[in-house]
């Protein structure tokens, strides 16, 4: 009987010590005893007898003016921001207050009993710029390239309720090294004088900042801070790595002189002798297609060859055929994602139009020439037709002809003087007016535009507060055949701004289309047969909203065809 007594406290003993140690150890992590040790005095050393890595290490957290001659300083900057950084931190901190929480209460598991954000600041050190260059271009352009640090005490602290527990997760001590450069372009006579910012970074971006969950630094745990920084450059250099970019238009395009002239026609045909990317010498290679500011394409995959033949037609609108150029990325399929593998261009000014051309393209790493060593290594040939087709006619823009045309309001439709196309051409769809749409919130709502066409969807912008919103939207769609017997559908929405702003920028989806993720409600409807602006090149009307108490809205439409038609 003694023996077993002994066993069940020496268990219990065991136990308990054992929790208690975890619990001092836990402790003795987040206050340890030991002082601080003083720190010593650095060696110095002569540039000459040091490494090439440590000197490259060196080099990086130099600022650039003070090597490169083309850099200039931008301390008025800095100091400008210095001076801004207090009122950017309380607007930022308000802003975050009455977006965010809605927005997680939304997205909160069951499990989680709360969410709330008991803490932000972006500290008291400003971001600075590490030095200016501004390049010298032909092109209708400016371009700057800077570099974006940031070192700080900012601190973010989100307090999680669950079972009755509260589980704090808290990120401070950021610091980061970001490369930018941003296109100003194309240039125009309008305020603030150029149509679109677009931002790319030319080399990946150095982050560091400390997570402490529970009070628990998780980032001091060996290899995770080396993880955590890894997919953070992978994320960002997937949305901003040159060549990829963000593009924010400043201007409508309908405002500046950038309408289309033409379309641009290409057949890629195949490649031949592309580089070996796999570890069996093969590769699954597929492009990418695009002109300067416009959507990209994607061709098809083929699968273990590196001479591919795809036979894929692509087509583009053309803006400003002395400036614009056509860039054809080469990419390798993984299992997960994919990788860049070349890249080559081809210039406008060597194009005439109505002319088809063929060419193969010499692959290079990168698009920087000569100055880039790589670029000399052969890498493969792309096969390809272009071709350039301009437009009919003088203008895009709209002409008087003496009333509605195909309108409701029993108009006749007047004849075309022209022979109805056979070929493709360009459909314009110019969204203009709201006239007394449903109020929704407190008398008025916050409207925009969508409109599908041939599985592509298209958004305006929304206008808040205005119940006879002017959206004034231009949207170009190339057709390969006129929309003879199609019809265009129309539907007005009215967006819960504050539930809806901050998602689209925490998530990368260009378009949430599903009611209940967005918080939008349907102001109706309409449809509209697009035969009529094929028969008659133009429509200017007025559409009655379906589905909804009242409400109406104002569309353009114009159908113009190429030179070719």
């Amino acid at each position: 009987m003694g023996f077993f007594v002994s066993a069940f406290l020496s268990l219990i003993g065991y136990g308990w010590g054992l929790a208690l140690g975890l619990i001092a150890g836990y402790l003795y992590y987040l206050h340890p005893t030991t002082k601080a040790e003083k720190p010593k005095k650095p060696k110095l050393q002569r540039a000459r007898t040091l490494s090439p890595s440590i000197l490259k290490s060196a080099m990086n957290q130099i600022p650039a003016w003070t090597m490169y001659p083309d850099w200039d300083r931008t301390s008025f900057l800095n100091k400008a921001a210095s001076k801004l950084w207090p009122y950017l931190d309380t607007a930022v901190r308000d802003t975050v207050y009455e977006m965010v929480p809605p927005i997680i209460e939304q997205y909160r598991p069951k499990q989680i009993t709360k969410i709330e954000i008991e803490e932000l600041s972006l500290g008291d050190f400003p971001a600075t710029l590490e030095g200016a260059k501004v390049f010298d271009t032909v092109d209708d352009e400016m371009i700057v390239e800077t570099t974006l640090k940031w070192a700080s005490n900012g601190r973010a602290r989100v307090g999680v309720h669950a079972f009755g527990l509260k589980l704090t997760v808290e990120a401070s001590e950021f610091w980061l090294s970001v490369p930018v450069r941003a296109t100003f372009r194309p240039l125009v006579p309008v305020f603030p004088c150029f149509s679109s910012i677009r931002v790319t970074m030319p080399n990946k971006p150095r982050v560091d900042f400390s997570l402490k969950i529970g009070g628990a630094d998780v980032m001091a745990i060996p290899g995770l801070l080396q993880i955590v920084q890894d997919q953070i450059r992978q994320a960002v250099a997937q949305l901003f790595l040159f060549p990829q970019s963000m593009e924010v238009y400043t201007i409508e395009m309908g405002s500046t002189t950038q309408r289309p002239t033409g379309a641009l026609y290409v057949k890629l045909i195949e490649g031949k002798d592309l580089k070996k990317t796999d570890v069996f010498g093969t590769s699954d290679p597929f492009v990418e297609l695009w002109l300067d500011g416009s959507k990209r394409y994607t061709s098809d995959v083929k699968h273990n060859t590196l001479n591919p033949k795809w036979n894929q037609m692509f087509n583009f609108l053309v803006r400003d055929p002395t400036n614009e150029r056509l860039t054809i990325q080469l990419l390798d399929r993984d299992k997960v994602g994919s990788k860049k593998v070349a890249m080559c261009q081809i210039d406008f000014a060597d194009l005439e139009p109505n002319e088809l051309r063929d060419y193969w393209l010499d692959l290079k790493k990168d698009l920087e020439g000569d100055a880039n060593p790589k670029n000399a290594k052969f890498r493969g040939k792309l096969h390809l037709e272009v071709e350039y087709r301009p437009f009919a006619g003088e203008d895009l823009d709209p002409v008087e002809v003496g009333g509605v045309v195909g309108g409701t309001d029993g108009t006749e439709m007047i004849q075309p003087d022209v022979e109805i196309p056979q070929g493709g051409g360009l459909l314009s769809i110019t969204i203009g007016q709201g006239i007394d749409l449903m109020p929704v919130d407190r008398g008025t709502c916050n409207a925009y535009v969508e409109f599908k066409f041939r599985n592509e969807l298209h958004i305006t912008k929304d206008v808040k507060k205005d119940t006879n919103p002017d959206w004034g939207e231009h949207f170009q769609i190339l057709c390969d055949s006129p929309p003879r017997d199609e019809f265009l559908f129309i539907r007005v929405w009215h967006r819960n701004r504050g539930k809806d702003k901050l998602l689209r920028a925490m998530t990368n989806i260009k378009h949430l289309v599903k009611a209940n993720i967005e918080g939008k409600k349907s102001l109706g409807d309409c449809m509209i047969n697009l035969s009529d602006v094929v028969n008659n090149r133009r429509i200017n009307d007025v559409y009655q909203l379906e589905h909804t108490k009242k409400g109406s809205i104002k569309v353009e439409l114009q159908w113009l065809t190429t030179g070719q038609n």
